[in-house]
């Protein structure tokens, strides 16, 4: 087995990325993403920016938003006219796909810093 560690955020003691590749028989490749957040004002601004920050980790795995199978998002006081903003995210990277990831959408009290609201972490499966 091997891991990658990518784009490691060492004085915050995390690593964005990180691929677990089950040997050459397997020949595939799990990319684990950390939690991106978003900023700015507003549900559907802060899910953009989470989405687009989401879009840069995959490329730096070497996938794409089509190698995703599972998404976890964490909304800081989710109501129900937060989904219409997340959606707006979700559909820059997600839209244009035909098969979409699983997905939860969970309500959170707080995140890392009072100024985010939402936070997406994803895991995609490559070719090794």
């Amino acid at each position: 087995m091997e891991k990658q560690f990518i784009n490691p955020i060492e004085s915050m003691g995390f690593t964005q990325v990180v691929t677990v590749a089950a040997g050459e028989a397997a020949g595939l490749k799990t990319i684990y993403i950390s939690g991106q957040v978003g900023d700015g004002d507003g549900m559907a601004t802060q899910s953009l920016v989470a989405f687009k920050r989401l879009r840069k980790q995959l490329a730096a795995a070497g996938a794409t938003p089509a190698d995703v199978v599972k998404i976890n998002t964490f909304i800081v006081d989710l109501k129900a006219e937060d989904m219409a903003g997340y959606a707006e995210g979700m559909a820059q990277v997600f839209g244009d796909l035909e098969n979409q990831p699983a997905s939860t959408v969970v309500g959170v009290t707080a995140l890392v810093m009072p100024q985010f609201r939402i936070e997406v972490e994803a895991v995609a499966v490559v070719e090794a």
